[in-house]
């Protein structure tokens, strides 16, 4: 009844269509005065505490169900409350709540990375300054665990590694109290920072050793989600049919879990295992269930990663005009090249696809890109993907003369990665214009 006179009186205003139920807002004016109020009777830091440790809680209370069956619905509701969690982190940053601040680094891991990457770094940057002197705790490790992700997804590789490496030293001193599937991550892609350093048995014992502690743990959801990152890293090593145990006990638990977001990239890994061993048609059905998952679930990381491998069998098989669609779509959506993994993924693929179609200079030009960003991170390619580089050079340069191959070369280590993809977009616009492929 207070609400809807409100609503009479044009001093707030429901909002429409809100999935939750009635949501309400105000005019900036109408909140200005209200602030300026709550200032002039000494009310607004309190006030402000209150509204702060309201959304602290909601985060705290609904962070279990982001890695269940309901992972969907409460990351679209904490979606929908996020003005509101900026706000609060903002205030308890400001504040140097470091109590706050990391529950937060710590508890929106999840979300930051369904919705809000970009807004995540610069908010885990801030937390991680407040919390410089703190003592560890389990909060502390999860934001470090935190800030290691969002910089491998952004693609900050360098920034990565040493995140990770203090997590796990940290949760070590503490007793190993770190939430299981938090660790992880954190073990899993310490892991691919290895193998990226060449550290292939140190990578090795990582995974492993997470793995034990996930069947030790006694948890459905953390357990399927090593189990289908345990599958990922060795299908990488060759090893598929210990790859497709894992990934479909990780499936299997997902399904009686009724996780879509679970399934979704148990879906995706096994897609990818099927076109790694050159099964195609069960590559693209499962593909096509994970592009289909991710619209229900709002998941554009695994669509775009699906139409990546489509364009990868689309060109195997001949069609590289369906592969150059799909990888202009995917171009299409890179927010800043010059960080972007995506984008030289896209170029790896290209440099597949010029090879193929007698394109060398253009082939050894994409290869050069991509050997330099790697190079400039002081990371080198996984074994299979190595593999696949190694032999588009050769191809191109057994085509050209050494000069010719060399400058090719020289030329797209020395290109901005900005300007690469500019020029992949044109090669491949180029492609996409071929006449349909028949059979």
């Amino acid at each position: 009844e207070g609400l809807t006179a409100l609503v009479d009186t044009h001093l707030i205003f429901q909002i429409q269509d809100a999935p939750s139920g009635p949501r309400y807002g105000m005019l900036e004016t109408i909140r200005e005065f209200g602030l300026a109020q709550l200032q002039q009777k000494n009310e607004l830091a309190a006030m402000q505490r209150r509204h702060t440790d309201y959304f602290r809680e909601l985060v705290v209370r609904l962070k279990p169900e982001t890695r269940t069956h309901k992972s969907v619905q409460t990351l679209a509701y904490l979606h929908l409350e996020y003005p509101n969690i900026r706000v609060a982190l903002a205030g308890a940053i400001g504040q140097k709540n470091v109590e706050i601040c990391l529950s937060f680094g710590g508890d929106l891991l999840d979300f930051w990375n369904r919705y809000q990457q970009t807004d995540a770094q610069g908010y885990l940057d801030q937390i991680l300054a407040v919390a410089e002197d703190a003592q560890p705790s389990v909060s502390y490790v999860h934001t470090l665990v935190s800030a290691g992700y969002m910089a491998f997804v952004l693609g900050k590789q360098p920034r990565g590694r040493p995140f990770f490496e203090r997590a796990i030293a940290m949760d070590q001193a503490i007793g190993e109290q770190g939430n299981v599937v938090t660790m992880g991550i954190a073990y899993g892609l310490l892991a691919r920072y290895q193998e990226y350093a060449g550290e292939y048995d140190a990578a090795n014992i990582s995974l492993e050793a997470n793995l034990e502690r996930a069947y030790k743990a006694e948890d459905e959801w953390n357990l399927a989600i090593i189990l289908v990152n345990r599958g990922n890293d060795v299908a990488r090593r060759g090893q598929f049919e210990r790859a497709a145990a894992l990934i479909d006990e990780g499936l299997a638990l997902f399904r009686r879990i009724g996780d879509p977001w679970g399934i979704g990239i148990a879906l995706f890994r096994r897609a990818v295992l099927y076109r790694m061993t050159g099964d195609f048609a069960q590559a693209k059905h499962y593909f096509g269930e994970v592009i289909e998952l991710g619209k229900e679930a709002s998941d554009g990381g695994h669509t775009h990663s699906a139409k990546m491998h489509l364009a990868m069998i689309a060109g195997a098989e001949g069609d590289d005009r369906t592969a150059a669609q799909l990888l202009l779509e995917i171009l299409k959506d890179v927010l800043d090249p010059a960080l972007s993994t995506r984008a030289v993924e896209v170029l790896g693929i290209l440099a597949q696809l010029t090879a193929k179609n007698a394109l060398y200079a253009d082939a050894l030009k994409c290869a050069g890109v991509v050997a330099n960003f790697y190079a400039q991170r002081n990371l080198v390619l996984p074994l299979i993907e190595k593999r696949e580089q190694e032999e588009v050079i050769a191809l191109a340069r057994s085509h050209l003369s050494a000069e010719a191959a060399d400058a090719a070369w020289q030329t797209g280590e020395s290109m901005r990665m900005e300007d690469a993809v500019a020029y992949a977009e044109r090669i491949l616009l180029s492609m996409s214009q071929l006449p349909t492929a028949t059979g």
